[in-house]
């Protein structure tokens, strides 16, 4: 009788240490309306290639897969992880070494370079309610950044074509 006692004891005593560390399970649900109106009101606007030099910029292949950015205010934040994924992967693949001759200036370099730490930066598999302030303004550093590119990029084009101009 002691044993069949001692056996019964012992088995309440394993199931409630179990169930001690399962009780400390918290489920979150995310609010996407707040990030859903930061992208649509708070965003900066995102800078564009000038169309009128496109011939130029296409010469250098990677830049089209950058302008994913421009994608952040329609995009539904319920599936922002994935531009943002595939974003981080086409910023790895660019090489500095296939910048075009027009393009490849130390100013342009450094906000592509820039450009590449705010986007790997992001860490869109952390994002819940407590980090969703840090989340914010790691985008709004990819857009900022974005821009600083871009208008560089624009910059560069125009000035080069001002100097064609001159020689002609």
């Amino acid at each position: 009788m002691s044993r069949f006692i001692i056996v019964i004891v012992s088995l309440f005593l394993i199931i409630g240490c179990n169930n001690n560390s399962n009780s400390e399970v918290r489920i979150t649900t995310l609010d996407y309306s707040n990030i859903n109106t930061f992208l649509k009101d708070s965003l900066p606007s995102v800078v564009k290639l000038d169309s009128v030099f496109q011939s130029e910029f296409i010469k250098w292949e990677y830049i089209t897969e950058l302008n994913a950015v421009e994608s952040f205010h329609i995009i539904d934040p319920a599936q922002l992880s994935f531009p943002l994924n595939l974003l981080k992967t086409n910023i790895q693949k660019v090489d500095e070494n296939s910048i075009p001759e027009l393009f490849n200036s130390p100013q342009i370099i450094g906000r592509l370079r820039v450009l590449k730490t705010d986007i790997l930066k992001i860490n869109e598999d952390d994002f819940s309610d407590e980090t969703i302030n840090i989340f914010k303004n790691h985008i709004k550093d990819i857009v900022l950044s974005y821009n600083a590119f871009i208008n560089m990029m624009n910059y560069e084009a125009k000035k080069s074509d001002k100097i064609d101009l001159v020689i002609d």
